[in-house]
């Protein structure tokens, strides 16, 4: 069994999902999901959810009393190994080895991990995953069929050269992941836009963002442009079915619109995303976008 420990928002929940389920297929075992850390009080405050459920993922949550006990069973990578049993008058648990992601950017190691391996951390790259593309895509797949608006877009999408743009703002305004991962300013989507407008022949821009408002009266796009903002609260999730359908893909430096643009299936597909994934130098994040990518 491979477990991965989930926390944040959709985007990382996915990454990390993604990258234990390579894991899990390279040992032919199954793969759980840790969820425990949504009942935390910095994720209650924050709005953060565990998501998976709307997605066709094949790995299972945890119950509490699985994962406490799985935890006994665990040790801190480096230390000595040692078994306990459980409770109840169930065998031995195997003996799981907790690993912490050392740094944001690839690690080769993490793909020779031994089968009962715990991963902690981010994985924000898709050299985790690449060999096993076809299934993340099949299982990062939404469970439940669009709404008509929804359909409505899809199919608006599918008729020209749609581009979809991720603004992410909100929380990104401020301490700390305004010193952490910083907000794009509007001369890169200015840039990006540019740059779309030069290849692509007649390019119809949507918009995504958690501040519409501001979008609005900041983007200057050279195309006609459409503001999609019908998918609020529970069903934000939606946008990234919508950001999956167009052509093309103008990226925040988000996790999130990550997903958008690697889900989706357009053969001759162009991705624009920034440069420098965080402010804070401190993050070498040098893997998170694939090279076939463009950046800004």
């Amino acid at each position: 069994m491979i477990v991965a420990e989930l926390r944040e928002g959709l985007g990382n929940q996915m990454f990390q999902y993604a990258a234990a389920r390579r894991l899990a297929a390279m040992h032919n075992t199954s793969l759980r999901l840790d969820v425990s850390w949504f009942e935390s009080e910095y994720a209650r405050t924050h709005g953060r959810n565990y998501e998976l459920h709307l997605l066709r993922v094949s790995g299972m949550a945890l119950s509490q009393r699985e994962a406490v006990e799985l935890r006994r069973a665990s040790r801190a990578s480096g230390t000595e190994r040692s078994r306990r049993s459980s409770a109840s008058s169930r065998p031995l648990l195997p003996c799981f080895e907790r690993v912490t992601e050392r740094h944001h950017h690839f690690d080769p190691d993490i793909l020779r991990l031994p089968n009962n391996s715990w991963l902690f951390g981010f994985w924000n790259s898709e050299k985790y995953f690449a060999e096993s593309a076809d299934v993340i895509r099949a299982e990062f797949a939404l469970r439940d069929a669009p709404s008509v608006d929804n359909a409505n877009w899809i199919r608006q999408m599918s008729e020209g050269n749609s581009v979809a743009v991720h603004v992410r703002r909100g929380d990104y305004l401020r301490s700390p992941a305004s010193d952490r991962q910083g907000c794009l300013d509007v001369a890169y989507y200015h840039r990006a836009a540019g740059c779309i407008a030069e290849l692509v022949p007649d390019p119809v821009f949507y918009v995504f963002s958690d501040d519409p408002n501001w979008a609005r009266a900041n983007l200057a796009l050279p195309g006609a442009a459409h503001f999609v903002d019908n998918n609020q609260g529970e069903a934000s999730t939606e946008d990234l079915r919508l950001m999956t359908s167009c052509r093309h893909n103008i990226i925040a430096n988000s996790t999130y619109s990550w997903w958008g643009a690697w889900l989706s299936p357009t053969p001759d597909q162009i991705v624009i995303g920034p440069r420098r994934w965080m402010v804070d130098p401190s993050f070498d994040c040098r893997d998170v976008l694939p090279s076939r990518w463009r950046t800004i």
